[in-house]
């Protein structure tokens, strides 16, 4: 009745013997009649409709579709609080509870007064059902703008809740969820939302640790919590990794906007130990960079990548320090003149450009003439690597095939054979040419530094005509590769989001001879240095700032979603996953599909009329 958008002035649930219809070998209770008073009576067509639905919604639940169903209702309910809702404000309306053992020798009946709001019995019915609790008996009843309301309920094994625990874990849980049930307003999927809370409660619960939450404040904890836990698996998933009665807190203090100082990792020790708590430091600061950049959209684009690009650069300086240590270079671990070694970014991470699930794609480079110390760098990159492991594939994971002959190669190469490979004429791939333009010293030598940047520059921005024809052609592979006919790549596809990192960093190559000014490695900020010196006109910049910044946050949203770097298909727009993509990101799915499709095709004819080749148009 509620997903109907209908309000229950009163009414009353019972339930009858199951022995009376149907023996009793099938347990003591089963059939239940609810006669209720909407506060908006139906027409008889309204109340067709609605029996029909509840008659299909019953009988897929009796043949054990209950999760299926609950996500239906969820569903449902949410549409029809968003209706009263248009601004995606969240009421959590007050509750006063009180448990009463002596009034049914069978079931313990709970009082329940709040200020009544849009369905305030449905919130609190479903935080009951969620936690395993029967509701033998309801009355309902409205009194002005307060809810009186009354329930006969019982444990799972049909008991009354007796102890002194039971019923605290009672009273704070179904407070919560029906808190929480009211904050799925804020979620993209409330029923991956309401399972994922249930799943965290129960945790708690067993962990003993349900008193705790007495203490959180809902209102800012509540609208957090629905918005993270129905925006994908993989945040709920970290948040259970880590200590979720140390991480609530944080939800909260990262939904108020405020700072979260996260515990130091310790400076000496064993080294396990630190490898250890740089590990946990590392995922709980992601955990805490991601829940902000959810819970506050209206931040610039940025915002986000630059975070993330500050967490990997003080992540990877501090994990190649452990590994230096490790392997007998301690003493060579301050990035000084004379250390001997440089490191540096590529890709996502050189451009400061990270997203959610993003890879950090490295350099590692040692002056050389030492054999013993070139062995010993070599190890430390091996260290390096395995100490430092990804939170699963694609986030953070390490990428180092960006080298001298790449996984044929050393680990960590000679300046030499970085100039040797990395030159006009030499053996590097084209693609290659384009790669370095996202090089970005991390930390090192200052002079081994500069001079690999040279070398690069001379390979890079040199006066060598650009290969548009291999880029192209490397388009096409990855196109056949990576994009099934019929579907939409948000990267490789046709106008994806490699396209127009291709055709800014093909414009940098080509005028970086003459203006050093577009040798950046940020794709958004070339792309100004390129409109800058008039290589790009203004409108052309325009449309593709705007492709670029539409394909990288309906990525994210994906990744949020997935988990993973990989799966960049985009969900057909009559798809249910389509909805729920464009309600995390605000967006109306017609809109949001007709934007990206437009979007899609301009970038892909724009490429085409640029350097030829016919890669075709989004599907």
């Amino acid at each position: 009745l509620a997903a109907a958008g209908l309000d229950i002035v009163e009414g009353r649930l019972f339930t009858l013997p199951r022995g009376r219809y149907f023996g009793a070998e099938g347990g003591p209770w089963a059939v239940q009649y609810l006669s209720c008073l909407p506060a908006e009576p139906l027409d008889g067509a309204g109340r067709e409709a609605v029996a029909a639905r509840l008659a299909a919604w019953v009988g897929r639940w009796l043949s054990g579709e209950t999760a299926a169903v609950r996500a239906e209702v969820a569903a449902h309910w949410v549409e029809a609080l968003r209706r009263r809702r248009p601004r995606g404000e969240v009421v959590l309306p007050p509750l006063e509870l009180e448990l009463d053992n002596r009034a049914d020798p069978e079931a313990t009946v709970l009082h329940v007064w709040g200020a009544d709001a849009p369905g305030f019995l449905h919130g609190f019915a479903l935080g009951l059902a969620m936690r395993r609790i029967r509701v033998r008996a309801v009355e309902v009843r409205t009194d002005g703008r307060r809810v009186v309301d009354r329930f006969w309920v019982t444990d799972a094994a049909g008991r009354k809740v007796i102890t002194e625990a039971a019923k605290g874990e009672l009273s704070v849980l179904a407070v919560l969820f029906h808190g929480f049930a009211h904050s799925l307003v804020r979620a993209a999927d409330p029923a991956l939302a309401l399972a994922q809370f249930d799943a965290l409660l129960e945790r708690l619960a067993r962990r003993g640790r349900v008193a705790e939450l007495e203490g959180i404040e809902a209102e800012a904890l509540l609208p957090a919590l629905a918005a993270i836990l129905g925006s994908g698996v993989h945040l709920f998933e970290d948040f259970l990794r880590l200590a979720p009665e140390q991480l609530l807190p944080v939800v909260a203090a990262v939904a108020r906007g405020e700072p979260v100082a996260p515990p130091p990792v310790p400076a000496g020790g064993e080294l396990a130990a630190r490898r250890a708590a740089l590990v946990a430091w590392r995922d709980a600061e992601l955990f805490r960079i991601d829940c902000d950049h959810l819970l506050h959209p209206e931040r610039p684009f940025g915002a986000f990548g630059e975070a993330l690009a500050e967490l990997a650069d003080r992540v990877v300086a501090a994990a190649w320090s452990l590994a230096l240590e490790e392997v007998g270079l301690g003493h060579r671990a301050e990035a000084a003149a004379g250390c001997g070694w440089a490191l540096f970014g590529l890709g996502k991470l050189g451009g400061r450009e990270l997203g959610f699930a993003s890879d950090l794609e490295l350099l590692f480079l040692q002056a050389g003439g030492d054999p013993e110390e070139a062995a010993r760098l070599e190890r430390a990159v091996q260290a390096f690597r395995r100490n430092l492991p990804a939170r699963r594939a694609g986030i953070f994971e390490l990428d180092l095939r960006l080298r001298p002959y790449g996984d044929d190669g050393p680990l960590c190469p000679t300046l030499d054979a970085f100039r040797r490979y990395y030159r006009p004429g030499g053996p590097a791939h084209p693609f290659e040419r384009q790669a370095l333009v996202r090089l970005r010293p991390l930390a090192g030598d200052p002079g081994l530094v500069a001079a690999a940047v040279a070398a690069r520059d001379r390979f890079t921005y040199g006066p060598e005509p650009f290969d548009a024809a291999a880029m192209v052609e490397l388009r096409r592979r990855q196109i056949a590769s990576f994009v099934p006919a019929g579907r939409v790549h948000l990267k490789y596809g046709p106008g994806g989001v490699v396209e127009v990192e291709y055709t800014v960093q093909a414009l940098q190559i080509r005028h970086g001879h003459r203006h050093p000014e577009v040798r950046l490695p940020g794709t958004l900020a070339a792309l100004a240095a390129l409109e800058g010196i008039g290589a790009v006109a203004p409108a052309e910049a325009a449309g593709l700032r705007a492709a670029y910044l539409l394909l990288r946050t309906v990525i994210d949203a994906l990744r949020l979603e997935r988990g993973n770097a990989r799966d960049l298909l985009l969900p057909d727009p009559g798809e249910s996953a389509f909805a729920v993509l464009a309600r995390r990101l605000h967006r109306d799915p017609g809109e949001l599909a007709r934007e990206l499709a437009e979007r899609m095709a301009w970038v892909a004819r724009r490429f085409r009329e640029r350097f030829g080749g016919g890669a075709g148009d989004p599907g």
